[in-house]
């Protein structure tokens, strides 16, 4: 599920790289030969717009990386291996995930989000912090 989500994010960010690259050396061609065709002041106009426009494929470009930032939602609390808890869950690091495995283990499942309190090294902190994308 993680990788499967993060070869998406990735996807649409390379996506959304090579859209924006492409774009923009359509706009520089276009701009140059603009440039060429006009006078000195018609050329300076350019140069501004090419600068606008490089600020807003800047701009383009860091709000794409903000999708590298989605935090995986719905972690299934029985179902998931130490790895993909860890990923999945704020605050745990992989020895923490591998006690909610084991614990799981030895007690047959989760009937309860609280439930997880049980388990060692997980605190009403973390319970909070991830309530929103864990499922049962």
């Amino acid at each position: 599920m993680k990788t499967q989500l993060r070869s998406n994010i990735l996807f649409t960010f390379l996506t959304s790289v090579t859209n924006i690259a492409f774009t923009s050396m359509l706009l520089v061609l276009l701009l140059v030969n603009t440039a060429n065709a006009g006078s000195a002041e018609d050329k300076n106009s350019v140069v501004v717009k090419s600068d606008k426009a490089t600020q807003n494929i800047n701009i383009a470009a860091a709000s794409q990386t903000e999708v590298e930032n989605v935090v995986v939602s719905e972690v299934n609390i029985n179902n998931a291996d130490a790895q993909m808890l860890s990923e999945g869950l704020k605050g745990v690091g992989l020895k923490k995930a591998e006690a909610i495995v084991q614990w799981r283990e030895l007690n047959g499942g989760f009937n309860s989000l609280e439930q997880l309190l049980e388990v060692k090294g997980i605190g009403e902190k973390t319970l909070q912090d991830n309530l929103s994308n864990m499922t049962l």
